[in-house]
């Protein structure tokens, strides 16, 4: 044992955060979602680009 600790600890895992994750995953790997995901680096750059001039 590593540690000093009186008593046992406890984790507590938020599953309904992990249903949201699944699901977000699940969204990003989708043919849309890799489209959507392919073109977001282009639009900030010409939003950056038309700032700066």
């Amino acid at each position: 044992m590593c540690h000093q600790a009186k008593r046992n600890k406890t984790i507590e895992v938020n599953h309904r955060l992990n249903q949201l994750r699944a699901k977000a995953k699940e969204l990003l790997s989708s043919k849309k979602g890799l489209d959507h995901r392919g073109k977001h680096p282009i639009e900030v750059e010409i939003y950056l680009f038309k700032t700066a001039t």
